[in-house]
C-alpha cells in the first residue's frame, strides 16, 4: 500500500490481516504495481518523478527510472517486459470534450 506521506510502500500481510514492514526512500509514492508473472514491484513516485523497480523477494535490487512529471498511475505487459507510466492531462474548463488525453513514458 502506497503511504504517500512516508515516502513509503507498506507491505501488509493480507491473509494475516497485519502490517509486515516498510520499503522506504520512494519520495512521493502514489502507488504500486505487482507483476505475479515476472517477480516485479513497479512504483509511482511523484516526489522524485521516477518509476521505481524491484523483486519483491530482494527490495535492495531497488532501481528509480526517470519518467518525466509527477508519475502516477502504472501499466505492466509481462509478455512484452512493457511498462507504461501515464500522466493525466490537464485540460481547459471551457473544453467540454471527454477527458481521455495521455502523456506515456516507456520505462524499459
Amino acid at each position: 500500500m502506497a503511504h504517500t506521506i512516508n515516502d513509503a510502500l507498506d507491505v501488509i500481510d493480507c491473509a494475516n490481516d497485519c502490517y509486515h514492514h516498510s520499503i522506504l526512500n520512494l519520495i512521493g509514492v502514489a502507488g504500486a504495481l505487482v507483476s505475479d508473472e515476472r517477480n516485479l514491484v513497479f512504483t509511482s513516485n511523484r516526489g522524485e518523478n521516477t518509476v521505481g523497480i524491484f523483486s519483491p523477494d530482494d527490495e535492495a535490487s531497488l532501481v528509480k527510472v526517470s519518467v518525466g512529471v509527477r508519475p502516477n498511475g502504472l501499466s505492466y505487459d509481462p509478455i512484452r517486459i512493457f511498462c507504461l507510466r501515464p500522466t493525466s492531462a490537464i485540460r481547459r474548463c471551457q473544453d467540454r470534450s471527454p477527458f481521455r488525453w495521455w502523456t506515456l513514458s516507456d520505462v524499459r
